[in-house]
């Protein structure tokens, strides 16, 4: 793509039209119009958005009952409590 090209738009049907604009400001206050938390990019928002908010935890650490909504917090959990297993998380949304 040439110079006309633009930043992508968040767009997902269940709140594109909640969310600013990104191709004038990637960096500043991003509230997240759903929980009120704030973000300082708008890649932080809209990864809140995609992965997180109002989403149940998707990973497992296959050792205890610790569940997160990223796959590197169940890595550093099982780094930090489970040191001598090896490290991998279940994924419960897998099929």
């Amino acid at each position: 793509m040439g110079p006309e090209r633009r930043r992508r738009r968040y767009n997902n049907n269940a709140g594109s039209s909640l969310l600013p604009s990104a191709s004038t400001a990637s960096r500043g206050n991003f509230d997240c119009p759903k929980c009120q938390k704030t973000y300082k990019w708008y890649r932080g928002l809209h990864r809140h958005l995609k992965y997180e908010c109002g989403k149940a935890p998707r990973f497992k650490c296959p050792y205890c009952m610790y569940t997160g909504k990223h796959r590197s917090h169940v890595y550093s959990h099982i780094k930090s409590n489970h040191s001598n297993k090896p490290v991998y998380a279940l994924d419960t949304q897998q099929g």
